[in-house]
């Protein structure tokens, strides 16, 4: 073998399993947030980790971002109420709570009237 082959690292069969398992839960997620369907993401961060509602996809879009590009509203204001972050940036800089209006309004709610806010998120089940 030519030197360059042979002083290369192997990579490690068990960090990629990991990190492909980690993707498939991170697009689970993501399509359940995209479909508004809060019972399954609430099933998900039960079952699993509750980083997932801070992961990423390839592009830097955190759940937030999906739910708030596809007004996903109860998949917002559950997200919220679980800690996601607001202020994150996918890759081209776009900030969550400038993606959508009806975001920006959900997440005004919650800040400026947080009794109509824990209505909203109880109404689905926080």
């Amino acid at each position: 073998l030519p030197s360059s082959l042979s002083s290369s690292p192997m990579s490690n069969p068990s960090s990629d399993e990991e990190e492909r398992a980690r993707m498939s839960r991170t697009s689970l997620f993501l399509w359940h947030t995209r479909h508004d369907d809060v019972t399954a993401l609430r099933s998900l961060l039960r079952q699993q980790n509750s980083s997932l509602v801070s992961a990423q996809d390839y592009d830097g879009r955190t759940p937030l971002h999906v739910a708030a590009f596809y007004n996903c509203l109860q998949a917002a204001a559950f997200l919220l109420a679980h800690g996601a972050p607001v202020n994150a940036q996918d890759r081209w800089g776009n900030s969550v709570s400038l993606s959508q209006p009806s975001f920006s309004l959900l997440h005004s709610a919650s800040l400026l009237n947080p009794v109509y806010y824990r209505l909203l998120t109880k109404k689905i089940g926080h």
